[in-house]
């Protein structure tokens, strides 16, 4: 089905920019003198020799011989979600529109598709293989099928591992429902306080923090991570919100390591506002630690957000922490968290809020941050939340599924691209 998908959307172009219709045979039925474009892997392909056997996941190969154009590639399907499943074949039918035909999609559908007119569709003999530098790329849209063929042009969606960072103490995420299951029958497990008792954000308590500092929340994680199969990936990502731990244990953490001291009530309500990043990575460390024990290949999922957004003043990350950052447009704390010894990083940015549906744009400094993250250390990009404003923030959507498709692009080089599609109208838009 997505190999179709994506035969129907070349077929379309070619037509577009040549005049040209190319017909869609299926496996087995004569192709005659034509030079034929051949989507596998297939029976057809590996008669050629082309077997796609040692394709890596998500990756696509294209062979131009003089006898015939071969795309080997396996999309990996999402019939739950399928705004995020992996259109490899299209990816390959837009290498080639994207750098031999010149074809520009501003945005979904027809009117946002640029296909330059050609008389002949030439593509010099090559042998690539592509891969998406990033093993997870979301926009978190909801699904539309003129959006997932913009995703799939430029691989702004889809996946090849499962490394979940989604508040994972609450129902159906790895660590389950910490505040249903304990805060009548062991609130000592829960994030207590002022007055000692534990508590949630008004009307969400499946947004509980818990007190890290007890050792009994250790050793329940490891039981439950145990249970699970002790799998090389557990996500550890603290739940979202306000209430973090004001007892006595998390305090000591917080003068011992991050040489801090703030009131109970600043810790409880102004998550913004404090710096409790030591206490979390004191207990990240000894979770991973622990867990390393028995699987030498763990890996935990954590934020670098909220409270815990900026890097540790004493301690150094474990291996194997992956932290996805929720940043500012500020480099610098990227930078000083590499220093503290983070190795992979995920870019998950609340950067398409700013401005709601107004032109708020930002380019430059949206884009020199994505630059600054693709050469050191960027593994994820995971964007909150592409809402569909295109009219006013169209180019902002445009400019970071550019950069994370194509390291070999500049934030400039893109405004210039998206600028150009417009033809005599390009100074205007560029103002």
């Amino acid at each position: 089905e997505l190999q179709q998908i994506a035969a129907d959307e070349f077929r379309s172009v070619i037509e577009q920019a040549t005049g040209d219709t190319l017909q869609i045979l299926m496996e087995g039925e004569p192709m005659g003198n034509r030079i034929p474009i051949i989507v596998g892997p297939s029976q057809s392909t590996r008669k050629l020799g082309y077997s796609g056997n040692d394709l890596e996941p998500e990756q696509f190969r294209i062979i131009v011989r003089e006898d015939a154009i071969i795309l080997l590639a396996k999309d990996i399907p999402n019939k739950t979600r399928p705004e995020r499943q992996s259109m490899v074949t299209a990816w390959a039918f837009a290498y080639l529109m994207d750098r031999y035909m010149g074809v520009v999609k501003l945005w979904p559908g027809e009117l946002g598709t640029v296909v330059p007119r050609i008389k002949n569709l030439q593509l010099p003999q090559m042998d690539i293989r592509e891969q998406p530098k990033l093993f997870y790329r979301s926009f978190r849209n909801t699904y539309d099928p003129e959006l997932n063929l913009w995703n799939a042009f430029y691989q702004s969606a889809g996946s090849r591992e499962t490394r979940a960072v989604m508040h994972s103490f609450r129902d159906g995420k790895n660590n389950g429902d910490w505040w249903g299951r304990f805060h009548e029958e062991k609130p000592e497990m829960l994030a207590r306080g002022p007055d000692g008792k534990v508590g949630h954000a008004p009307g969400k308590p499946h947004f509980c923090k818990i007190c890290i500092s007890n050792p009994e929340v250790t050793d329940e994680i490891i039981r439950i991570w145990k249970a699970a199969g002790a799998p090389d990936y557990w996500d550890m990502t603290p739940n979202d919100g306000t209430k973090f731990c004001t007892c006595d244990g998390c305090r000591e953490l917080d003068r011992k390591y991050g040489n801090v001291e703030y009131t109970r009530e600043e810790i409880w309500t102004r998550p913004a506002h404090v710096n409790l990043t030591d206490r979390y990575v004191w207990f990240w460390n000894q979770l991973i630690r622990r867990m390393r024990e028995t699987n030498p290949n763990i890996k935990i999922g954590v934020y670098f957000y909220s409270a815990y957004r900026n890097p540790p003043k004493r301690l150094q990350l474990e291996p194997g922490i992956f932290g996805a950052m929720v940043p500012v447009l500020d480099t610098r704390n990227w930078n000083a968290w590499i220093e503290a010894g983070a190795t992979e990083i995920g870019l998950r940015p609340n950067w398409y809020y700013m401005g709601a549906c107004g032109p708020s744009l930002h380019l430059h400094t949206m884009g020199n941050y994505i630059e600054h993250a693709r050469e050191n250390d960027m593994v994820m990009i995971n964007m909150d939340s592409l809402y569909g404003f295109w009219a006013t923030q169209g180019l902002k959507y445009y400019l970071t599924a550019r950069l994370v498709q194509r390291y070999d692009l500049t934030t400039e080089d893109v405004i210039d691209e998206y600028c150009a599609a417009f033809g005599n109208a390009a100074g205007e838009i560029r103002r």
